[in-house]
């Protein structure tokens, strides 16, 4: 009667356990963006970053014609990312350079490396893009905005991270 009781009682436990589970495989996921610490300035050297109050990003100073190349990292989980869209606070600060064709290949031939509209295939879910820019005049701050966007649904389907730095002469 013990036993019977027992494995009655585990069948329930483990029923319970099971119907909570989310069988279906459907979930989504707020994506996650990402900056690879640290950022390589002219090539031979690196940009310590921090945080702002406000939370976002922030480099060393920049001079005029530094080329930066910052490594942006995103994450969609189980959702496809779609976008990662990338602008300046004022466009003619930075000159946004194209990468190389052998980088370029892994992204939709629609994108618009220049103007930081970066097109991902169907079925990515994680991405790594080797930012690069030329900071073109001096300014007290300036700013990039970056933006990815995923598939995902009922949720936040976009991560966004900010970047600040001064451009001296």
């Amino acid at each position: 009667m013990k036993k019977n009781t027992l494995l009655f009682v585990v069948a329930v436990i483990v029923l319970a356990g099971l119907s909570a589970c989310n069988l279906s495989g459907d979930s989504n996921y707020t994506p996650r963006l990402m900056l690879y610490n640290p950022a390589e300035i002219n090539t031979d050297s690196t940009l310590s970053m921090e945080y702002t109050a406000e939370g976002n990003i922030k480099f060393d100073s920049l001079h005029v014609n530094d080329t930066v190349t910052i490594l942006v990292i995103g994450e969609g989980f189980v959702n496809n990312l779609e976008q990662l869209t990338i602008t300046s606070n004022e466009e003619t600060d930075i000159k946004m350079l194209a990468p190389h064709d052998t980088i370029a290949q892994y992204f939709a031939s629609e994108s618009d490396f220049i103007n930081g509209k970066i097109l991902l295939g169907d079925g990515i879910v994680g991405m790594s893009y080797p930012f690069k820019f030329v900071a073109k005049k001096a300014t007290e701050k300036t700013k990039l905005n970056f933006e990815l966007t995923s598939d995902a649904q009922d949720i936040s389907n976009k991560a966004v991270l900010v970047v600040e730095f001064p451009i001296k002469p």
